[in-house]
Protein backbone atom coordinates (compact mmCIF):
# COMPACT_ATOMS: atom_id res chain seq x y z
CA UNK A 1 0.00 0.00 0.00
CA UNK A 2 1.37 3.41 -1.04
CA UNK A 3 0.53 6.57 0.89
CA UNK A 4 1.09 10.11 -0.40
CA UNK A 5 1.51 13.07 1.94
CA UNK A 6 2.67 16.67 1.91
CA UNK A 7 6.25 16.97 3.06
CA UNK A 8 6.50 20.76 3.59
CA UNK A 9 3.50 22.66 4.93
CA UNK A 10 4.97 25.94 3.66
CA UNK A 11 3.81 24.91 0.21
CA UNK A 12 0.20 25.45 1.29
CA UNK A 13 1.02 28.86 2.75
CA UNK A 14 2.58 30.04 -0.52
CA UNK A 15 -0.36 28.57 -2.44
CA UNK A 16 -2.83 30.60 -0.33
CA UNK A 17 -0.82 33.78 -0.87
CA UNK A 18 -0.68 33.26 -4.65
CA UNK A 19 -4.40 32.46 -4.77
CA UNK A 20 -5.21 35.68 -2.88
CA UNK A 21 -2.95 37.69 -5.19
CA UNK A 22 -4.54 36.19 -8.31
CA UNK A 23 -8.02 36.91 -6.95
CA UNK A 24 -7.41 40.48 -5.71
CA UNK A 25 -4.90 41.77 -8.23
CA UNK A 26 -5.95 39.83 -11.30
CA UNK A 27 -3.80 39.95 -14.39
CA UNK A 28 -1.73 37.38 -16.24
CA UNK A 29 1.36 37.21 -14.01
CA UNK A 30 -0.39 36.50 -10.65
CA UNK A 31 -2.61 33.88 -12.27
CA UNK A 32 0.33 32.27 -14.09
CA UNK A 33 2.30 32.14 -10.83
CA UNK A 34 -0.68 30.53 -9.09
CA UNK A 35 -1.16 27.81 -11.71
CA UNK A 36 2.62 27.28 -12.00
CA UNK A 37 2.81 26.67 -8.26
CA UNK A 38 -0.03 24.15 -8.46
CA UNK A 39 1.73 22.43 -11.35
CA UNK A 40 4.98 22.14 -9.36
CA UNK A 41 3.09 20.48 -6.51
CA UNK A 42 1.34 18.01 -8.80
CA UNK A 43 4.61 17.21 -10.60
CA UNK A 44 6.45 16.67 -7.32
CA UNK A 45 3.71 14.45 -5.88
CA UNK A 46 3.48 12.40 -9.07
CA UNK A 47 7.27 11.99 -9.18
CA UNK A 48 7.35 10.77 -5.57
CA UNK A 49 4.45 8.35 -6.13
CA UNK A 50 5.94 6.85 -9.30
CA UNK A 51 9.38 6.62 -7.67
CA UNK A 52 8.24 4.49 -4.77
CA UNK A 53 5.92 2.38 -6.93
CA UNK A 54 8.59 1.41 -9.46
CA UNK A 55 11.06 0.27 -6.79
CA UNK A 56 11.60 -3.48 -6.77
CA UNK A 57 12.52 -4.69 -3.29
CA UNK A 58 13.73 -8.14 -2.29
CA UNK A 59 13.62 -8.51 1.51
CA UNK A 60 14.69 -12.02 2.39
CA UNK A 61 15.94 -13.82 5.49
CA UNK A 62 17.46 -17.28 5.93
CA UNK A 63 14.38 -18.43 7.84
CA UNK A 64 14.37 -21.14 10.48
CA UNK A 65 14.99 -20.45 14.15
CA UNK A 66 17.36 -18.31 16.18
CA UNK A 67 17.74 -17.15 19.77
CA UNK A 68 16.62 -13.80 21.15
CA UNK A 69 19.53 -11.37 21.14
CA UNK A 70 21.37 -13.03 18.23
CA UNK A 71 22.16 -11.12 15.07
CA UNK A 72 20.23 -11.91 11.90
CA UNK A 73 21.58 -11.30 8.41
CA UNK A 74 18.78 -10.09 6.12
CA UNK A 75 19.34 -9.88 2.37
CA UNK A 76 17.98 -6.63 0.97
CA UNK A 77 18.03 -5.63 -2.74
CA UNK A 78 16.57 -2.32 -3.91
CA UNK A 79 16.21 -1.86 -7.69
CA UNK A 80 14.76 0.99 -9.72
CA UNK A 81 12.79 -0.85 -12.40
CA UNK A 82 11.49 2.28 -14.18
CA UNK A 83 12.79 5.06 -16.38
CA UNK A 84 12.15 7.78 -13.79
CA UNK A 85 15.18 8.54 -11.55
CA UNK A 86 14.61 8.31 -7.79
CA UNK A 87 16.19 11.44 -6.35
CA UNK A 88 15.89 10.49 -2.66
CA UNK A 89 14.71 7.19 -1.20
CA UNK A 90 14.94 6.71 2.58
CA UNK A 91 14.97 3.22 4.12
CA UNK A 92 13.89 2.92 7.75
CA UNK A 93 11.97 0.74 10.13
CA UNK A 94 8.23 1.03 9.89
CA UNK A 95 5.91 1.47 12.88
CA UNK A 96 5.61 -1.67 15.00
CA UNK A 97 8.72 -3.36 13.59
CA UNK A 98 9.75 -6.20 15.92
CA UNK A 99 13.21 -6.61 14.36
CA UNK A 100 15.05 -3.36 13.76
CA UNK A 101 18.00 -2.18 11.72
CA UNK A 102 21.20 -1.33 13.49
CA UNK A 103 21.56 2.41 13.98
CA UNK A 104 24.25 2.73 11.28
CA UNK A 105 21.84 1.79 8.49
CA UNK A 106 18.48 3.02 9.75
CA UNK A 107 17.36 6.10 7.83
CA UNK A 108 19.87 5.69 4.99
CA UNK A 109 19.08 7.81 1.90
CA UNK A 110 19.66 6.36 -1.60
CA UNK A 111 19.63 8.00 -5.03
CA UNK A 112 18.91 5.60 -7.92
CA UNK A 113 19.15 6.32 -11.62
CA UNK A 114 16.91 4.71 -14.21
CA UNK A 115 17.08 0.90 -14.09
CA UNK A 116 19.71 1.08 -11.35
CA UNK A 117 20.01 -1.22 -8.36
CA UNK A 118 21.68 -1.38 -4.96
CA UNK A 119 22.21 -4.95 -3.71
CA UNK A 120 22.93 -4.81 -0.01
CA UNK A 121 23.24 -7.09 3.01
CA UNK A 122 21.86 -5.69 6.24
CA UNK A 123 22.73 -6.90 9.74
CA UNK A 124 19.69 -6.87 12.00
CA UNK A 125 19.11 -7.49 15.68
CA UNK A 126 16.28 -9.63 17.01
CA UNK A 127 14.17 -7.61 19.42
CA UNK A 128 11.45 -9.99 20.59
CA UNK A 129 10.81 -13.68 20.78
CA UNK A 130 8.00 -15.14 18.74
CA UNK A 131 7.21 -16.28 15.22
CA UNK A 132 6.67 -13.53 12.67
CA UNK A 133 7.78 -12.01 9.39
CA UNK A 134 10.43 -9.31 9.54
CA UNK A 135 9.21 -5.83 8.87
CA UNK A 136 7.76 -3.57 8.02
CA UNK A 137 10.60 -1.90 6.14
CA UNK A 138 9.42 1.55 5.12
CA UNK A 139 10.57 3.19 1.88
CA UNK A 140 10.03 6.95 1.66
CA UNK A 141 10.54 8.55 -1.78
CA UNK A 142 10.63 12.34 -2.15
CA UNK A 143 10.00 14.43 -5.23
CA UNK A 144 12.65 16.64 -6.87
CA UNK A 145 11.30 19.81 -5.25
CA UNK A 146 10.81 18.37 -1.75
CA UNK A 147 7.11 19.22 -1.62
CA UNK A 148 5.55 15.74 -1.31
CA UNK A 149 6.63 12.23 -0.37
CA UNK A 150 5.26 8.73 -0.90
CA UNK A 151 5.59 5.87 1.60
CA UNK A 152 5.50 2.13 1.01
CA UNK A 153 5.91 -0.74 3.49
CA UNK A 154 7.70 -4.00 2.68
CA UNK A 155 7.59 -7.28 4.63
CA UNK A 156 10.00 -10.19 4.41
CA UNK A 157 9.10 -13.25 2.36
CA UNK A 158 9.74 -15.81 5.10
CA UNK A 159 8.86 -16.14 8.74
CA UNK A 160 11.41 -16.63 11.48
CA UNK A 161 11.04 -18.11 14.94
CA UNK A 162 12.94 -16.33 17.71
CA UNK A 163 13.41 -18.71 20.64
CA UNK A 164 13.88 -17.60 24.24
CA UNK A 165 17.43 -17.53 25.52
CA UNK A 166 18.60 -20.77 27.11
CA UNK A 167 20.67 -20.36 30.29
CA UNK A 168 22.15 -23.66 31.56
CA UNK A 169 21.75 -24.22 35.29
CA UNK A 170 24.80 -25.51 37.20
CA UNK A 171 22.68 -28.02 39.14
CA UNK A 172 19.07 -29.05 39.53
CA UNK A 173 18.11 -30.46 42.93
CA UNK A 174 15.09 -32.51 41.88
CA UNK A 175 15.37 -36.06 43.19
CA UNK A 176 15.77 -38.96 40.79
CA UNK A 177 13.68 -42.10 41.05
CA UNK A 178 14.44 -45.76 40.70
CA UNK A 179 12.78 -47.11 37.55
CA UNK A 180 11.41 -50.23 39.26
CA UNK A 181 10.70 -49.28 42.85
CA UNK A 182 9.55 -45.71 42.13
CA UNK A 183 11.15 -44.55 45.38
CA UNK A 184 12.72 -41.08 45.41
CA UNK A 185 16.52 -41.23 45.88
CA UNK A 186 19.29 -38.63 45.60
CA UNK A 187 20.74 -40.44 42.56
CA UNK A 188 19.72 -43.49 40.62
CA UNK A 189 21.92 -46.63 40.73
CA UNK A 190 20.55 -47.70 37.36
CA UNK A 191 22.48 -46.80 34.22
CA UNK A 192 21.59 -46.09 30.63
CA UNK A 193 23.58 -48.36 28.24
CA UNK A 194 23.10 -45.86 25.40
CA UNK A 195 24.96 -43.05 27.21
CA UNK A 196 28.67 -43.75 27.78
CA UNK A 197 30.29 -41.36 30.24
CA UNK A 198 33.86 -42.77 30.04
CA UNK A 199 35.93 -45.73 31.15
CA UNK A 200 37.35 -47.00 34.46
CA UNK A 201 39.34 -50.04 35.69
CA UNK A 202 37.51 -53.36 35.91
CA UNK A 203 35.99 -54.35 39.27
CA UNK A 204 35.13 -57.92 40.31
CA UNK A 205 31.40 -57.09 40.30
CA UNK A 206 31.38 -55.72 36.73
CA UNK A 207 29.71 -57.91 34.06
CA UNK A 208 31.96 -58.92 31.13
CA UNK A 209 29.65 -57.28 28.57
CA UNK A 210 30.80 -53.84 29.80
CA UNK A 211 34.47 -54.41 28.99
CA UNK A 212 35.93 -51.64 26.82
CA UNK A 213 38.08 -53.78 24.53
CA UNK A 214 39.87 -50.98 22.67
CA UNK A 215 40.74 -49.07 25.83
CA UNK A 216 41.92 -52.28 27.53
CA UNK A 217 44.20 -53.17 24.59
CA UNK A 218 45.65 -49.66 24.49
CA UNK A 219 46.36 -49.32 28.22
CA UNK A 220 47.16 -52.94 29.05
CA UNK A 221 44.68 -52.84 31.96
CA UNK A 222 41.15 -54.20 31.87
CA UNK A 223 38.74 -51.27 31.42
CA UNK A 224 34.93 -51.14 31.50
CA UNK A 225 32.50 -48.57 30.12
CA UNK A 226 31.09 -46.11 32.64
CA UNK A 227 27.44 -45.35 31.88
CA UNK A 228 25.39 -42.27 32.66
CA UNK A 229 22.79 -42.81 35.41
CA UNK A 230 19.21 -43.16 34.21
CA UNK A 231 16.26 -41.42 35.80
CA UNK A 232 12.89 -43.04 36.06
CA UNK A 233 10.78 -40.04 37.02
CA UNK A 234 9.33 -37.07 35.18
CA UNK A 235 9.34 -33.29 35.48
CA UNK A 236 6.09 -31.38 34.95
CA UNK A 237 6.58 -27.66 34.32
CA UNK A 238 3.63 -25.37 35.05
CA UNK A 239 4.05 -21.84 33.65
CA UNK A 240 1.62 -19.25 34.98
CA UNK A 241 0.54 -16.94 32.12
CA UNK A 242 -2.35 -15.17 33.82
CA UNK A 243 -2.48 -11.60 32.53
CA UNK A 244 -3.57 -10.09 35.86
CA UNK A 245 -0.62 -11.62 37.73
CA UNK A 246 1.90 -10.05 35.34
CA UNK A 247 0.16 -6.66 35.31
CA UNK A 248 0.09 -6.59 39.09
CA UNK A 249 3.81 -7.35 39.40
CA UNK A 250 5.08 -5.57 36.28
CA UNK A 251 3.29 -2.29 36.94
CA UNK A 252 2.86 -1.47 33.23
CA UNK A 253 2.42 -3.17 29.88
CA UNK A 254 6.17 -3.03 29.18
CA UNK A 255 6.95 -4.29 32.69
CA UNK A 256 4.50 -7.17 32.33
CA UNK A 257 6.05 -8.18 28.97
CA UNK A 258 9.57 -8.09 30.44
CA UNK A 259 8.44 -10.12 33.45
CA UNK A 260 6.89 -12.72 31.15
CA UNK A 261 10.13 -12.99 29.16
CA UNK A 262 12.02 -13.64 32.40
CA UNK A 263 9.50 -16.31 33.44
CA UNK A 264 9.82 -18.02 30.07
CA UNK A 265 13.63 -18.00 30.23
CA UNK A 266 13.49 -19.54 33.72
CA UNK A 267 11.10 -22.23 32.43
CA UNK A 268 13.43 -23.00 29.52
CA UNK A 269 16.44 -23.26 31.85
CA UNK A 270 14.63 -25.68 34.18
CA UNK A 271 13.48 -27.77 31.20
CA UNK A 272 17.05 -28.01 29.90
CA UNK A 273 18.30 -29.06 33.33
CA UNK A 274 15.60 -31.73 33.68
CA UNK A 275 16.27 -33.14 30.21
CA UNK A 276 20.01 -33.19 30.92
CA UNK A 277 19.29 -35.39 33.92
CA UNK A 278 17.39 -37.82 31.70
CA UNK A 279 13.93 -36.96 33.03
CA UNK A 280 10.75 -37.07 30.99
CA UNK A 281 9.46 -33.54 30.48
CA UNK A 282 5.88 -32.25 30.24
CA UNK A 283 4.63 -28.66 30.05
CA UNK A 284 1.41 -26.90 30.93
CA UNK A 285 1.01 -23.13 30.45
CA UNK A 286 -2.10 -21.32 31.67
CA UNK A 287 -2.56 -19.00 28.67
CA UNK A 288 -5.94 -18.01 27.25
CA UNK A 289 -5.98 -21.42 25.63
CA UNK A 290 -4.10 -23.79 27.90
CA UNK A 291 -0.87 -24.97 26.28
CA UNK A 292 0.15 -28.55 27.00
CA UNK A 293 3.02 -30.69 25.79
CA UNK A 294 2.86 -34.45 26.25
CA UNK A 295 5.67 -36.10 28.25
CA UNK A 296 8.77 -36.68 26.11
CA UNK A 297 12.49 -37.17 26.59
CA UNK A 298 15.72 -35.99 24.97
CA UNK A 299 16.64 -33.05 22.78
CA UNK A 300 13.35 -33.18 20.76
CA UNK A 301 11.52 -32.38 23.99
CA UNK A 302 13.60 -29.23 24.54
CA UNK A 303 13.15 -28.19 20.90
CA UNK A 304 9.37 -28.59 21.10
CA UNK A 305 9.23 -26.70 24.39
CA UNK A 306 11.31 -23.77 23.07
CA UNK A 307 9.12 -23.57 19.97
CA UNK A 308 6.06 -23.40 22.22
CA UNK A 309 7.55 -20.85 24.62
CA UNK A 310 8.61 -18.61 21.72
CA UNK A 311 4.95 -17.79 21.03
CA UNK A 312 3.62 -17.80 24.61
CA UNK A 313 2.02 -14.56 25.83
CA UNK A 314 0.67 -13.48 29.24
CA UNK A 315 -2.98 -13.47 28.17
CA UNK A 316 -4.48 -16.09 30.46
CA UNK A 317 -7.60 -15.52 32.53
CA UNK A 318 -7.44 -18.43 34.99
CA UNK A 319 -5.27 -18.08 38.11
CA UNK A 320 -2.67 -20.77 38.61
CA UNK A 321 -4.40 -22.04 41.76
CA UNK A 322 -7.49 -22.87 39.68
CA UNK A 323 -5.39 -24.89 37.23
CA UNK A 324 -3.57 -26.72 40.04
CA UNK A 325 -6.85 -27.60 41.71
CA UNK A 326 -8.68 -28.85 38.60
CA UNK A 327 -6.20 -29.96 35.96
CA UNK A 328 -2.89 -30.94 37.55
CA UNK A 329 -4.01 -34.37 38.67
CA UNK A 330 -4.92 -35.25 35.08
CA UNK A 331 -1.24 -35.20 34.14
CA UNK A 332 0.22 -38.66 33.62
CA UNK A 333 2.46 -40.23 36.29
CA UNK A 334 1.86 -37.45 38.79
CA UNK A 335 2.86 -39.68 41.68
CA UNK A 336 6.37 -40.15 40.28
CA UNK A 337 6.90 -36.60 39.09
CA UNK A 338 8.59 -33.41 40.16
CA UNK A 339 6.11 -30.56 39.62
CA UNK A 340 7.68 -27.12 39.17
CA UNK A 341 5.47 -24.00 39.10
CA UNK A 342 6.92 -20.80 37.63
CA UNK A 343 4.77 -17.81 38.53
CA UNK A 344 5.00 -14.12 39.45
CA UNK A 345 1.93 -14.41 41.68
CA UNK A 346 2.26 -14.05 45.42
CA UNK A 347 0.07 -15.40 48.17
CA UNK A 348 -0.16 -18.77 49.84
CA UNK A 349 -3.36 -20.12 48.24
CA UNK A 350 -1.69 -21.65 45.21
CA UNK A 351 1.30 -22.71 47.34
CA UNK A 352 -0.92 -24.71 49.71
CA UNK A 353 -2.59 -26.38 46.73
CA UNK A 354 0.79 -27.26 45.22
CA UNK A 355 2.15 -28.60 48.51
CA UNK A 356 -0.84 -30.94 48.75
CA UNK A 357 0.42 -33.06 45.85
CA UNK A 358 3.12 -34.42 48.15
CA UNK A 359 0.46 -36.77 49.52
CA UNK A 360 0.34 -38.50 46.13
CA UNK A 361 4.11 -38.99 46.10
CA UNK A 362 5.00 -36.07 43.83
CA UNK A 363 7.65 -33.52 44.70
CA UNK A 364 6.45 -29.88 44.57
CA UNK A 365 8.76 -27.01 43.63
CA UNK A 366 8.14 -23.34 42.84
CA UNK A 367 10.02 -20.38 41.36
CA UNK A 368 8.65 -16.92 42.01
CA UNK A 369 9.67 -14.52 39.25
CA UNK A 370 10.71 -11.13 40.61
CA UNK A 371 10.30 -7.86 38.72
CA UNK A 372 13.23 -5.50 38.38
CA UNK A 373 12.80 -3.26 41.42
CA UNK A 374 14.36 -1.99 44.58
CA UNK A 375 16.19 -4.02 47.17
CA UNK A 376 13.23 -3.80 49.53
CA UNK A 377 11.06 -5.60 46.98
CA UNK A 378 13.69 -8.31 46.60
CA UNK A 379 13.91 -8.78 50.36
CA UNK A 380 10.13 -9.10 50.61
CA UNK A 381 10.16 -11.69 47.82
CA UNK A 382 12.87 -13.66 49.59
CA UNK A 383 10.74 -13.71 52.72
CA UNK A 384 7.83 -15.02 50.66
CA UNK A 385 10.09 -17.76 49.28
CA UNK A 386 11.03 -18.79 52.82
CA UNK A 387 7.33 -18.86 53.73
CA UNK A 388 6.75 -21.19 50.77
CA UNK A 389 9.50 -23.47 52.01
CA UNK A 390 7.80 -23.66 55.41
CA UNK A 391 4.68 -24.91 53.60
CA UNK A 392 6.67 -27.87 52.31
CA UNK A 393 7.83 -26.54 48.95
CA UNK A 394 11.30 -26.29 47.51
CA UNK A 395 11.14 -22.64 46.46
CA UNK A 396 13.30 -19.90 45.00
CA UNK A 397 12.75 -16.23 44.19
CA UNK A 398 14.68 -15.12 41.10
CA UNK A 399 14.65 -12.21 38.68
CA UNK A 400 15.79 -14.22 35.66
CA UNK A 401 17.53 -17.45 34.68
CA UNK A 402 20.97 -16.08 35.59
CA UNK A 403 19.76 -15.16 39.06
CA UNK A 404 18.36 -18.68 39.51
CA UNK A 405 21.65 -20.17 38.28
CA UNK A 406 23.57 -18.19 40.90
CA UNK A 407 21.29 -19.51 43.64
CA UNK A 408 21.73 -23.07 42.40
CA UNK A 409 25.53 -22.84 42.22
CA UNK A 410 27.09 -25.76 44.17
CA UNK A 411 29.33 -23.37 46.10
CA UNK A 412 26.35 -21.61 47.63
CA UNK A 413 24.13 -24.62 48.22
CA UNK A 414 20.38 -24.87 47.93
CA UNK A 415 17.93 -24.58 50.78
CA UNK A 416 15.56 -27.53 50.84
CA UNK A 417 12.74 -28.54 53.13
CA UNK A 418 13.58 -31.49 55.28
CA UNK A 419 17.25 -30.66 55.65
CA UNK A 420 18.37 -31.44 52.07
CA UNK A 421 21.14 -29.32 50.56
Amino acid sequence: MTRLRLRDSRYLAVLVVLAAAAWLLGGTIPRAAFFLWIGLGVLDAGWAWLSVRQLGVLYRTPGGTLTAGDGLAAELHVDNDGWLPCVAVTMRDGPGARVRFVSATDGEVLALNSFDGVPQMRRQLTAERGRYRLGPLELVAAGPFGIAEARRQIWSERSVTVLPRLKPLPAWPARRREPLAGRAVPSSPFTDPAQVAGARPLLPSDPPRRIHWKRSARTGVWQVREMEPAAGGATILVLDLQAEAYRARGGSAAGAAALCDDAIEITAAIAHAAISRGDTLALAATARRTITLAPSRGSPAVAALLETLAQAQPDGERPVVDWLRRDLRRMASLGRSTVVVVTPAGGEEWAAELAGIRRSGAEPMAVQVLPSGSGADADAAMRRALALQRLGLTAWAARDAEDLARQLAPARGVAMPGGRS
